[in-house]
């Protein structure tokens, strides 16, 4: 199956590819507009360079929407005849392609986007180490973990030996990791307790039952041989608004003295979250902070785990250490009291809800503080690990369309450039953009048949309407070559007053050689382009406005005008 994405890659910006994008679109609708245009006006030169006769609307460009506009103004409802379908196709291509442009920055907008991919590569990190059994106050670590594995997609149910850079983002895939530890867990969410406050005596292992009686319920204290309690609270006055009480509690199990580890940790940790409790305001010290006294809501999240070790392994100092000595544990909920702490007196205070966190997050704390403590020596090692790694990706279908415009620009440009290197001199005399028609118009009258190369020029006579006075004939001078040419109205003028229009159906025919050619006498409403290779032309005719009515001459250059426009 075929990708409807193309990836490009990884030190380009989203930014920079849509500029980019903006830009070929813009040049390749102009290219596409002056290289069709051409085309078109190659197939009629070709014609002329065999000496045959060619229409002359076959010869006009339009490359503009302004062009557009006029040759609709001109044209009205002949331009969908037959006769001037190629204008007409010519002013389709000009409005699309000049709408592409115009819309160009939503089309590179969503012809590319930004994608993350997944790419194993060679990740720095550090290795963890039995070497340091507690840690305070890393706040900003203990965060940066968190959202690091949580971001990484890190399963709950073990612990890290190896911790990656925190600048990759690395994604977790399980045939990467090979973990010494694993959790298997027994979940308690949020569940109601009721509980009451005694002014019992305060420490961090504290006498649980006698602080709060009832919270036997969620929590046995003679099931593990040691735990350790701390706790984060706001009061205001007289009352304890928000208190989150956490408790860790572990049991060492099958010991190995050769291998100084613990094979498997018997293992519960729980968050309390009371509201409402008498504050004892005499207490200065914080020893005795309860009043008796029932509590006026209580909840608790609790996670019951077995915490077992790999037994075939190569080392044991290179694994995480969570089976530290019992008088080190209190630094856990320590440490998740103070991370808590911000967050309790901030909703607090503003009278919000404090949110009791769940099993996911006492277990995302409990991997991200041994993380975190394990690998706070320095111990560099690389890993082959996945990566998420955003790129930019193209549209594939954007893609095929413009390579395949760009491709069918690219030939027309080829065989224009053929055909002006076999052809120069029909390339060179033959009107190709409004530009030439205008010049062409106002060279008609120059004094010089020739330019400044020696290359005849052409000239037009455009009669007025009406019956002309006499005047002498045009001679029709050929120089013996096959390179010049006489352009020569085919439109009877009987019934048609619109010089215009017969300037439109005129045709481009070769000369005959001078031993066939007789001369042409200018006939009333003959449209003549003709071209005289050396100084040998007589005389060209010309009308004044007093010799024909002024209107009607008026509207004769107007037309013309207008033609020479397109």
């Amino acid at each position: 199956m075929v990708s409807l994405w193309v990836s490009l890659q990884r030190n380009l910006s989203l930014q920079d590819v849509q500029a980019g994008i903006n830009i070929l679109i813009d040049v390749l609708c102009a290219a596409v507009i002056f290289v069709f245009g051409r085309v078109l006006w190659q197939r009629a030169a070709v014609k002329v360079a065999k000496q045959q006769n060619v229409s002359l609307p076959s010869l006009l460009s339009v490359g503009s929407p302004g062009d557009v506009y006029d040759v609709l103004v001109l044209l009205k409802k002949k331009l969908f005849t037959a006769e001037f379908a190629m204008i007409l196709i010519q002013c389709l291509v000009v409005i699309v392609m000049s709408g592409a442009a115009i819309a160009s920055g939503p089309l590179a907008r969503f012809s590319c986007r930004e994608h993350t991919i997944n790419q194993t590569q060679k990740v720095f990190g550090n290795l963890a180490s039995r070497s340091i059994e507690n840690i305070n106050s890393f706040l900003i670590e203990w965060d940066n973990t968190t959202k690091q594995l949580d971001q990484a997609g890190f399963p709950d149910d073990q612990l890290l030996d190896f911790m990656p850079d925190s600048t990759v983002p690395w994604m977790y895939r399980e045939s990467e990791w090979n973990n010494t530890w694993s959790l298997t867990c027994d979940r308690t969410e949020n569940s109601p307790l009721t509980l009451r406050t005694t002014a019992a005596r305060w420490t961090n292992s504290p006498d649980i039952d006698d602080n709060f009686p009832g919270l036997e319920v969620a929590f046995q204290t003679q099931t593990f041989k040691f735990y350790s309690a701390n706790r984060a609270d706001y009061y205001l006055g007289s009352v304890l608004r928000d208190i989150l009480l956490f408790i860790y509690a572990v049991t060492d199990e099958d010991y190995s003295q050769a291998e100084s580890t613990a094979r498997t940790l018997q293992m519960a940790f729980v968050a309390v979250h009371l509201q409402g409790v008498s504050r004892n305001m005499s207490d200065t010290r914080g020893d005795y902070p309860f009043l008796d006294g029932p509590v006026a809501s209580a909840a608790f999240s609790k996670i019951q785990c077995t915490v077992a070790r790999q037994l075939d392994i190569a080392s044991t100092y290179d694994v995480a250490f969570p089976d530290v000595s019992d008088a080190k544990t209190t630094s856990l909920t320590t440490s998740i009291a103070t991370a808590y702490t911000a967050q309790l007196m901030t909703l607090s205070a503003s009278g919000f809800v404090v949110p009791l966190p769940n099993t996911h997050d006492l277990l995302r704390f409990y991997q991200s503080y041994f993380a975190v403590k394990d690998t706070l020596m320095h111990r560099p090692v690389i890993r082959h690990i996945t990566v998420a790694i955003k790129v930019v990706q193209i549209s594939t279908i954007f893609l095929i369309v413009t390579s395949f415009v760009t491709v069918l620009t690219l030939l027309g440009s080829f065989s224009l450039g053929i055909f002006a290197v076999c052809h120069n001199d029909v390339v060179t005399s033959t009107p190709q953009s409004k530009l030439d028609w205008m010049m062409q118009s106002i060279q008609s009258h120059s004094r010089s048949p020739v330019d400044s190369k020696g290359r005849p020029r052409w000239s037009v006579s455009a009669p007025p309407v009406g019956s002309p006075p006499a005047y002498a004939s045009v001679p029709q001078y050929v120089a013996g070559d096959d390179e010049a040419y006489n352009v020569s109205s085919n439109q009877d003028n009987n019934n048609n007053n619109n010089t215009t229009g017969r300037f439109l159906f005129s045709d481009w025919r070769p000369r005959q050689s001078r031993s066939q050619q007789s001369p042409a006498v200018g006939a009333p409403g003959s449209t003549e382009l003709s071209r005289f290779p050396d100084n040998s032309l007589r005389s060209v005719p010309s009308y004044t406005s007093d010799q024909f009515d002024t209107t009607s001459d008026a509207a004769t250059a107007t037309g013309a005008t207008l033609m020479m426009m397109i």
